[in-house]
């Protein structure tokens, strides 16, 4: 990250701009970061089931087919 991107974020979270993130604000950024930790992994999740259900629509197409040749 470039330098004025981390005072940009770090400024986010200092809301009296002591320069310092006070208990108040650290326990916000850590919420945030909570949040966007639970978001990415139920995305990962939602991803992963959608890989699982096209392998079984794919699994059923190929018994269709083998049922059909058969």
């Amino acid at each position: 990250y470039a330098d004025g991107e981390i005072e940009a974020l770090f400024c986010k979270y200092d809301a009296d701009g002591s320069r310092y993130l006070d208990q108040e604000e650290q326990r916000r950024l850590r919420q945030d970061l909570e949040s966007q930790r639970v978001a990415i992994y139920r995305r990962e999740n939602e991803r992963e089931r959608e890989r699982e259900r096209e392998r079984e629509r794919e699994r059923d197409r190929q018994t269709d087919r083998q049922k059909f040749c058969i």
